[in-house]
């Protein structure tokens, strides 16, 4: 437990602020909360120290006091949280916040969430619990038409950034091998293609980021350099009025290597893909079960 062991002398110093502004904020806003000694002196813990400078941060970059502590107030309930298993009512919390945030166009709060995300608990359960939940929130959003494209990079813009982090994160030392991610031709929503990254760092596999609109001869291209499985990404429906051969033509870019595909519109092309070569992957069992399959035949 974060003891109290600064006297509020002390405290002040430590956060440039001065103990009646320390009263004040405890008073009106609740942060900090600091323990009270048997004398009834305040003693303000490690984790009040953290919370007044940003509480000193956040009023110096233009908040009010108030809109300050009320944003320190909602990252230590997260951080709680997060600091121990992630229950499924708490991580529900943490996600309807950040959902919010994004219909707010607010980024600030979507960062700071964010962020604290890859201070505290374990990337996988962070993942598992907050992230691709999220992410599938976002995408069934957009998808009703129930976000604007404006929302949707604000949402984009925050969650790559962490993702990337995670990945760099938990990316394997010794991987099982080298997974080519792309998204297919004149596919612009890349976001599904970080979260499939972290998915499978966490299984053991390494990564390389081809990103958004990649045909399928610039697939073919990478896979010159040594990598093991091919994975693609579809959240809109195809415009193409072949998809057989469009599929086909990333199959043969595959060539020998074996190619999943996921992302929201993946189901649709279930059969043509499994016709010409491919897997669709639809869930992290789906994604675990083909690299582990792919992992024998090495």
């Amino acid at each position: 437990m974060d003891q109290g062991k600064y006297r509020i002398r002390i405290a002040a110093e430590m956060t440039g602020t001065t103990a009646p502004q320390l009263r004040v904020w405890e008073k009106r806003y609740g942060v900090p909360q600091p323990r009270r000694s048997d004398h009834r002196y305040r003693l303000y813990s490690d984790g009040d120290v953290q919370e007044l400078r940003r509480m000193g941060q956040l009023v110096s970059n233009g908040l009010q006091p108030s809109q300050a502590a009320k944003r320190v107030v909602e990252e230590r309930k997260t951080k709680a949280v997060l600091s121990a298993d992630i229950p499924k009512a708490h991580a529900a919390y943490a996600r309807a916040t950040m959902m919010q945030a994004i219909r707010d166009f607010d980024g600030e709060t979507l960062e700071d969430q964010l962020n604290l995300l890859l201070r505290v608990g374990p990337v996988d359960q962070s993942w598992n619990e907050i992230i691709r939940p999220l992410m599938e929130e976002i995408g069934q959003a957009w998808f009703d038409g129930d976000l604007n494209p404006a929302q949707e990079h604000v949402a984009s813009n925050g969650v790559r950034y962490t993702l990337q982090t995670m990945y760099r994160l938990i990316e394997p030392k010794k991987p099982h091998g080298t997974v080519v991610l792309a998204c297919v031709s004149d596919e612009l929503h890349d976001l599904p293609l970080f979260g499939l990254a972290v998915e499978m760092a966490t299984l053991g596999w390494k990564c390389m980021m081809l990103g958004a609109r990649v045909p399928a001869y610039a697939v073919g291209d990478a896979l010159a350099t040594k990598a093991d499985v091919v994975g693609l990404s579809i959240t809109m429906p195809l415009q193409d009025e072949n998809p057989t051969e469009f599929w086909r033509a990333y199959s043969e870019a595959a060539g020998s290597r074996p190619w999943l595909l996921g992302g929201r519109a993946a189901a649709l092309y279930g059969d043509i893909i499994e016709g010409v070569g491919g897997r669709v992957i639809s869930s992290t069992q789906h994604v675990a079960s083909a690299l582990n399959h792919f992992k024998t035949l090495q």
